[in-house]
């Protein structure tokens, strides 16, 4: 009953899914076909005559050997081929020299025909390596021939055998497989064994000594399939995990690197794999999910990856889930799908990918099922370059089961398409029995209609000039016309013409045409340019270049062109400049202008920047400017930070440093001048009174502005003579006491302004006009004065002809502090709170100054969208805290010992640590806990203290006590935690959580290749910069609270939606292989994001910023769409757009009512309560299958999906800007 159940299933598939291909097989540049008809197929190189066709003509499409259909069993060597028939006869073609044929002496040629192999007829498998053959007899006995150089016969010898010999005498093999010199088997009991090379451990026993007889590989039983490749063997275990040893130079083990296993190893954790096949130093795996997958050498594309770099670990091939197994050649792969097509790709100079070509395909390409379809082709070429008039029509098919359907590249389905631009169209046309066959035409166009024109310039104020235009291409006769007039006439001569610039248009006979601009000049000289090629620092300006004419006017082009003011900051690249003599303007001369760029760090404002010493190891200006510092005596020391070299040292008596600073500012002009300072008991000896840190101007006491140091720990600005009544100065701290400060003056033409540490302190107004010297002096009054000679050290130095912003110049100091000074305050509302009372002073850095912080007595963070009060802690002073109304999940503030007043009611609390050794001085009446109903466990110092004074403030299920356990965020994917685990960050074991204190410090995560499905609890990991998360099972990343983020890597996913405006500090997305729909950058910061073609900014792990590959991605949503367009063009797909508010893929309410049925479907799909304009179908891989337009305004529509191969496809459902996907099933 069994038996005829299953023929009945059997025989019900077999009608309902014709298949063209029931399994394939590659050789080194060949392949061999088997149909379920029992035909035999092949295509590629046939020199040595290994397609069997009678000849050694090689064919680029399928070609049927011989007219047999009861083929079984087919394998391809390196040039030739065995087969088995149904009848259990063994047969052979091809090369023969070394035996492999198996038919004696009389095979040994370069060429054999097809031939039967001895009589036998229990033949049950069979399989070819380089030149050698193995084969398994239905009795379970082993049997080979051929080259047998490294003992691959395994027959205890190293002679070569022309006939099938046996190999021992067991009969228990099941599985047999050979690669270059090597054989490796199974037996029935699981048990793996190989003979043969072994020089790259390709036999995995842990030695590289070759073996001429079987050998027993480990103890393992559980072995399911094993191949062997070139150099390399690869296999299954029954649990589904995948093993590889042998040769890894070009990564075809899989596991990451480019180590030689002489073990196996396995590849990855996943227990899904399938199928394994093995070319040269390349795998190709399917698994049961019906995915592919490749890895190893990737030469003329043969991974299948769309690229020819090499993968060291396993990476899939497209989005499909439908295939069945893969192949492996030489230089080429390709793999059968479930519905029985066969796609190709890698090299093809041997036409070894079967279409028709021999052009090789880093992508998969269809292989036409048969020769039976011919088709006719008629192509209209477009009338004007460029243009989209062109045509492709199939006039008729022959051939095959009418009626036929046509699926063009640009996925329209009739059998003419119009409207084309030049280029080559291919056109899928099936039969009613699913026979295919593929065609190609090339649509062509003129070429370009090309116009010069040669120019008489006039002479000055006269009408005396000529335009000649020069035409070539497009279809002559040509006609010209001066616009915007439109007159055409036949001659290309226009004369009498005065100066000034013309648009001339040139029109072929087919209406084509180009517009070109010519200009017209008085003839006046061009201005005279002494050195063509000029280095400016990018302060400078128009008015800096160097020319010589008058009334001089500058442009951005040589003709026509935007006037440029003196004032414009020049940039990099060509200026014109012309000059007018008697109201004649001269044509322009050209001058190169190269801006070099500042080399300062990051938070140094550039803008202005007159000269910078940051005196590492020298005295040098890095402003751009080469107004290099020369030192008197002082020497280079150690720098705040204690690095050595990096400072200079000043003795007090006969040190200092001299600048020539030829732009400084002067007299009452604008500037800003910074430093840091650190003295060394100054004024230990009774006769020094002051020292000065830096002083310019002509004369001592009457010019001059200095900032000096007084006996009593003042700090002091001088603006003339000593003590005169414009000088000033601050005694907020005693400025003599040895310890480093960092100052700041500005002058804004009426004010002078001290800043120190950053923060202002007080201000005065001063006249400077007497300032007029270039010199500026470090360390020492000018001129020589010793007696004010400063003592101790400076770095630093910073001058700019303009005010800083108070923003700025504390972003200098912080910038030029290392994280000691800071705690990290990892929530932007909770910093945001900061910045708005006052207290964040450097801006939204994820962090705060430990200064700005430590005195404080209270703060009142109140209705602040606070999820994480992360950096509580750095507030060491504080007695009371106001958090109430915010969303706070957990709260330690045992480390604020002095706290004694807490709000936090009304929050998420799930932990509540109060245990600060300060209880006893909380004052209840002040404080309140309630409003948290998950809150459980309050830590204090005394639980009966606790609950007889702060009973009211707590919600009745919370209960105080000494110890509330260890916190814990639920991990409920298990393979997420073995990850953690394996990191050693999960240090509890596999038990669906993990301690918080254990993820709150990681700033790096690698979580890929984990077969991870859902990432709850990253949330908790709040410092993480860099998070990969590549080649997992993930359809949904919620990364809102990782806001210290900068690199994310998350291809290889399912994700359909990811929002990432919460990450202001993302600088690397890189989200390729998912099947994206709705993407959001919108993150404030992606000016900062590192592009490969717009930076040489590098990560450390290389990735970059791109959109490519995203091709279900209509809309991304950027922070600013110009700069997007003008940086990011290159990134991203043709048919992605950059938008401030995207709606395409995103569901509204009017999507949400739409309803899609059936789904799975066999073809006619409804759509109904929505009015659409176009419904795209797109397939996994991204690719537009099928448009349907709709102008009838109805709610109800239908399309048809007949035709399509069954998968998976999006269907884009649009109406005006907005559209939605939805994803069905073909069955």
């Amino acid at each position: 009953m069994k038996k005829f159940l299953l023929l009945i299933l059997v025989f019900s598939f077999s009608q309902i899914n014709a298949q063209c291909w029931q399994t394939v097989v590659a050789g080194n540049s060949y392949n061999i076909a088997l149909k379920p008809d029992g035909s035999l197929w092949g295509w590629g190189n046939n020199s040595s005559g290994q397609l069997g066709i009678g000849s050694t003509t090689s064919k680029n499409v399928p070609t049927r050997i011989g007219t047999a259909n009861n083929w079984k069993i087919v394998s391809a060597g390196w040039g030739h081929t065995m087969a088995i028939k149904t009848d259990g006869t063994l047969w052979a073609w091809g090369y023969g020299k070394i035996g492999q044929i198996g038919n004696g002496s009389g095979s040994m040629g370069a060429y054999n025909a097809i031939q039967q192999v001895g009589s036998d007829k229990n033949w049950k498998t069979v399989t070819t390596g380089l030149h050698h053959t193995m084969s398994i007899k239905n009795d379970g006995t082993l049997w080979a021939w051929g080259n047998n150089e490294f003992g691959q016969l395994g027959d205890g010898t190293i002679v070569d055998k022309n006939i099938p010999v046996q190999i021992g005498s067991d009969k228990d093999w099941e599985i047999i497989s050979t690669g270059y010199n090597h054989t490796v088997a199974l037996k029935k009991d699981g048990s793996l064994w190989a003979w043969g090379d072994n020089k790259n451990g390709t036999l995995g026993d842990n030695s590289t000594i070759s073996k001429i007889v079987p050998t027993r590989i480990g103890n393992d039983s559980n072995w399911k399939i094993v191949v062997a490749g070139f150099n390399h063997t690869i296999a299954i275990k029954n649990d589904g995990s995948l093993w590889a040893w042998g040769f890894n130079g070009n990564g075809a083990i899989g596991d990451g690197t480019s180590t030689t296993r002489i073990l196996p190893v396995q590849i990855g954790t996943a227990l899904n794999w399938k199928t394994v096949a093995t070319g040269f130093d390349s795998t190709y795996a399917t698994k049961t999910d019906g995915t592919i997958w490749s890895w190893g050498y990737n030469n003329a594309g043969k991974l299948g990856i769309g690229t020819t770099d090499k993968s060291f670990v396993p990476i899939q091939i497209g989005m499909s889930n439908n295939w069945a197994m893969g192949i492996g050649g030489n230089n080429h792969g390709g793999a059968l799908t479930l519905d029985g097509d066969i796609y190709t790709w890698g090299g093809n100079s041997a036409s070894q990918l079967g279409d028709g070509t021999t052009t090789d395909r880093y992508s998969p390409v269809l292989v036409n099922c048969s020769e039976s379809l011919t088709a006719t082709t008629q192509v209209i070429a477009l009338s004007c370059f460029n243009d989209s008039t062109g045509s492709a029509s199939i006039t008729s098919v022959v051939g095959g089961t009418a009626p036929y359907t046509f699926l063009w590249s640009n996925g329209k389905t009739t059998a003419t398409i119009t409207g084309l631009a030049a280029g080559t169209y291919t056109c899928i046309i099936k039969d009613a029995k699913s026979v295919s066959i593929s065609q190609s035409v090339s649509v062509p166009q003129p070429t370009p209609i090309v116009a010069t024109t040669t120019v008489i310039n006039s002479s000055c104020n006269s009408t005396n000039g000529s335009l000649t235009i020069n035409a070539s291409g497009g279809t002559p006769p040509y006609q010209y016309s001066i616009l915007p007039a439109g007159n055409y006439q036949s001659s290309n001569v226009f004369s009498n013409l005065p100066p000034g610039n013309y648009e001339v248009m040139t029109k072929d006979s087919k209406g084509c045409s180009v517009l070109i601009a010519a200009n017209i000049t008085a003839q006046v000289a061009p201005p005279v340019i002494t050195n063509s090629i000029q280095t400016f620092n990018n302060s400078a300006t128009v008015a800096n270049i160097k020319a010589s004419g008058s009334y001089l006017r500058w442009y951005d082009a040589l003709i026509n062109g935007k006037y440029l003011l003196p004032s414009t900051l020049l940039k990099t690249g060509k200026y014109y400049v012309s000059q007018t003599i008697n109201n004649c303007e001269s044509t322009r001369a050209s001058v190169e202008i190269i801006v070099e760029q500042i080399s300062v760090g990051e938070q140094i404002p550039t803008d202005g920047l007159i000269a910078y010493y940051p005196f590492n190891g020298n005295a040098n200006d890095v402003s751009g400017n080469k107004s290099n510092a020369l030192s008197f005596g002082a020497t280079l020391t150690s720098d705040r930070f204690g690095k050595a070299n990096n400072a200079y040292r000043f003795n007090g008596s006969t040190d200092y440093m001299n600048a020539s600073i030829p732009n400084i500012p002067i007299g009452n002009s604008s500037r800003t001048i910074s430093g840091w300072f650190k003295t060394d008991n100054p004024f230990s000896s009774s006769n020094k009174h002051e020292v000065c840190i830096f002083n310019y101007g002509n004369l001592e006491n009457v010019q001059r502005l200095a900032l000096s140091i007084y006996s009593k720990g003042y700090l002091q600005t001088i603006t003339g003579a000593d003590f005169s009544n414009n000088d000033f100065y601050i005694n907020n701290y005693n400025y003599s006491n040895n310890d480093w400060y960092f100052f700041t003056l500005t002058y804004n033409g009426r004010n002078l302004s001290i800043y120190v540490n950053g923060k202002f302190v007080d201000e005065k107004t001063v006249n400077l006009n007497t300032t007029t010297n270039n010199l500026f002096r470090i360390g020492e009054r000018f001129p020589d004065n010793k007696s004010e000679a400063f003592k101790g050290s400076i770095d630093d130095i910073g001058i700019w002809n303009r005010v800083l912003t108070p923003e700025e110049i504390m972003g200098l100091y912080t910038s030029q502090m290392d994280d000691s000074h800071f705690t990290a305050i990892p929530d932007p509302n909770f910093e945001q709170r900061l910045i708005n009372l006052g207290i964040d002073l450097d801006g939204k850095n994820g962090k705060v100054l430990n200064e700005s912080i430590s005195n404080l007595k209270s703060v009142n963070l109140n209705n602040s969208s606070i999820k994480n009060l992360a950096g509580i802690d750095g507030f060491i002073s504080l007695k009371g805290l106001r958090v109430s109304d915010n969303q706070l999940t957990n709260l330690d503030l045992s480390k604020n010992i002095h706290l004694d007043t807490l709000y936090c009611n009304n929050n998420k609390l799930r932990s509540l640590n109060l245990k600060n050794g300060n209880n006893k001085n909380f004052y209840n009446k002040a404080s309140n806990f309630t409003g948290n109903p998950d809150l459980t466990c309050i830590q204090v110092d005394d639980a009966a203290f606790s609950n007889l004074n702060w009973a009211a403030i707590k919600d009745e299920k919370a209960q105080y006590n000494t110890d509330c356990g260890v916190a814990h965020t639920l991990i409920p994917d298990p393979n997420f935690e073995k990850k953690l685990i394996e990191l050693g960050i999960d240090t509890d074991g596999l038990n669906g959580k993990i301690t918080i204190d254990n993820v709150l410090s990681i700033t790096s995560l690698d979580l890929s290749n984990s077969n991870i499905k859902d990432l709850t609890g990253i949330e908790y990991f709040t410092q993480l910069r860099t998070l990969d998360v590549s080649n997992n099972q993930l359809k949904s990343l919620d990364l809102s609270q990782n806001t210290l983020l900068e690199v994310l890597n998350a291809s290889l996913n399912q994700i359909t939606s990811l929002d990432l405006s919460k990450n202001v500090n993302l600088k690397v997305i890189y989200v390729v292989a998912n099947p994206l729909t709705d993407l959001n950058v919108k993150n404030g910061n992606n000016k900062n994001f590192i592009i490969s073609s717009v930076t040489s900014k590098q990560t450390a792990s290389n990735l970059t910023t791109t959109f490519l590959g995203l091709k279900t991605l209509s809309c991304i949503t950027v922070d600013d769409v110009n700069y997007a367009n003008a940086n990011w063009s290159n990134i991203k797909e043709s048919t992605t757009n950059y938008s401030a508010k995207c709606t395409l893929g995103i569901e509204d309410s009017v999507f949400d009512k739409a309803i899609v049925y059936p789904n799975p479907t066999k073809g006619e799909v409804h759509i109904n309560n929505i009015v659409l304009e176009k419904a795209t179908v797109y397939n996994s891989l991204g690719q537009l299958v099928k448009t349907f337009v709709f102008n009838n305004g109805e709610t109800s529509n239908t399309i048809n999906l007949s035709g399509l191969p069954r998968g998976v496809y999006y269907i884009y459902l649009i109406n005006g800007d907005a559209a939605s996907a939805k994803k069905i099933i073909v069955e």
